[in-house]
């Protein structure tokens, strides 16, 4: 049986999070946005995202035949994107890269999910160009849609994501970090609580079952770590 992408796990209570903290005192309303990010919110079908809503939703840019996904581009041309070959061969299940368009950020951007046999990883594909950003798991929007948040997890040392949190910004042609904290560690694992505005971000790391919640401003220096206040 295939393993899940390592994001997964961390995804779906980022998502249940994000219900229970839509009253919490010092979250204003507009720290919980709905993203729009997903075509299926990960609540749904057991945090697994799905991709025939989106090729439904999509169907005038998007096309899939088998193994095969096609991206129509706004410069005219187009991105092919191929399961590997192993992915027919159930002996070599462990080999098996396959991808499924599950989201989009606008007009701008395709979410393409990648799933190999373990520690997966988030796509996120220009819609005019076709260029594409590797994330360590889904993009959670800031109110404005000008920036996003990522959260990763290392999963027991199995997966090594190169953040486990990265702040990026959507304001030029590419997205751009702003700011990341370092990889996460073994059995440790990193939380989106909400944005609150634009420039104000809860985050909450968990290590062995205990958790540390941290806040981050955007200051003239840049994102600042701050006491949590609750």
């Amino acid at each position: 049986m295939r393993r899940r992408p390592q994001y997964t796990p961390n995804l779906l209570m980022t998502a249940v999070a994000a219900l229970l903290l839509s009253g919490k005192p010092g979250l204003g309303q507009s720290g919980i946005v709905d993203p729009r990010t997903l075509c299926v919110p990960l609540e749904i079908h057991q945090g697994s995202p799905q991709e025939k809503p989106c090729l439904n939703e999509l169907r005038d840019a998007v096309e899939r035949s088998g193994d095969t996904l096609t991206l129509k581009l706004g410069n005219g041309k187009t991105k092919v994107i191929r399961n590997s070959k192993e992915c027919k061969d159930p002996a070599k299940e462990d080999e098996c890269v396959s991808y499924a368009l599950v989201g989009y950020l606008g007009e701008r951007y395709f979410l393409v999910d990648e799933r190999p046999y373990e520690c997966g990883s988030v796509l996120l594909i220009d819609r005019q160009t076709g260029e594409q950003t590797v994330l360590g798991g889904w993009p959670t929007l800031s109110p404005n849609k000008k920036r996003f948040v990522v959260t990763a997890s290392a999963v027991s040392g199995e997966c090594n994501p190169p953040y486990g949190t990265a702040i990026f910004s959507l304001k030029d042609d590419q997205p751009r970090v702003e700011w990341q904290s370092q990889s996460p560690g073994d059995l440790e694992d990193f939380y989106y609580d909400g944005w609150d505005g634009d420039e104000h971000l809860f985050l909450r790391w968990e290590r062995e079952g205990r958790h540390t919640r941290v806040q981050l401003k955007l200051t003239a220096q840049g994102w600042t770590s701050i006491p949590y206040i609750p």
